[in-house]
């Protein structure tokens, strides 16, 4: 993402440029035309510029290829990451239990049973001491 802001960047500054030559050539035209003169077209000064935009034009052409091959650089590289490390479907994926980390509280306890209940032995009420 940094080198594609660099190179758009590079194209606002190319841009701005051709504007300004383009401002140049339409100051050269406006000139010519009210002086009277119908040579303008090879007016020395205005087909420089001229040739200054054809320049900066394929400068920004230029420019704007480097941002798509960045970006299908970009992809490429995330598509071959993924395909070189796929993740594996769920029902593959092995997990190991340790049972100290956790408390077994038998196969028929519900959401409320304690760890380590022996779902055989009988519940025992507790009361407060003393009362009744």
């Amino acid at each position: 993402m940094a080198r594609i802001g660099l190179k758009r960047y590079d194209i606002f500054g190319i841009s701005r440029d051709i504007e300004r030559q383009f401002s140049e050539i339409g100051s050269l035209v406006y000139s010519a035309v009210k002086e009277g003169r119908d040579d303008v077209l090879q007016d020395e000064a205005l087909l420089t510029i001229i040739e200054r935009v054809k320049v900066l034009e394929s400068e920004l052409a230029a420019k704007e290829t480097e941002i798509d091959d960045i970006r299908a650089a970009g992809k490429a590289a995330r598509e071959a990451q993924a395909a070189a490390a796929p993740e594996p479907p769920l029902d593959a994926v092995e997990v190991e239990v340790d049972p100290d980390d956790e408390p077994d509280a038998g196969p028929d306890a519900g959401p409320d049973a304690e760890p380590n209940a022996d779902p055989d032995a009988e519940s025992e009420e507790k009361t407060p001491e003393g009362g009744g």
